[in-house]
C-alpha cells in the first residue's frame, strides 16, 4: 500500500519525529521508527501508525484529523 489514512477522527500527535523538507516543500520522514497517533478528545490514543523512511507526511503535528484523511503518502 502506498499511503496510510486514519481510521478514526481525533487530533494528530508525532512521536519519534525527525522530520525534513524537500525542494519541492514536502514535509519527509528521515526515521525508520517515526509513529503517529490519532488522539480522542480525551487525549485516549486510538490509533497508532508506523510511518516509514522517506514517507511524504500529508498532516502536522497537533492538527484535528478525519476519518479516511490521508496521513502520509
Amino acid at each position: 500500500q502506498s499511503f496510510i489514512e486514519s481510521n478514526f477522527d481525533g487530533k494528530v500527535k508525532f512521536k519519534s519525529k525527525s522530520i525534513a523538507t524537500n525542494a519541492d516543500g514536502d514535509v519527509v520522514v528521515m526515521v525508520r521508527n517515526m509513529v503517529v497517533a490519532v488522539l480522542d478528545p480525551d487525549g485516549t490514543e486510538r490509533a497508532h501508525h508506523r510511518i516509514p523512511y522517506g514517507a511524504r507526511l500529508k498532516i502536522a503535528d497537533g492538527d484535528k484529523i478525519k476519518r479516511g484523511q490521508r496521513i502520509a503518502e
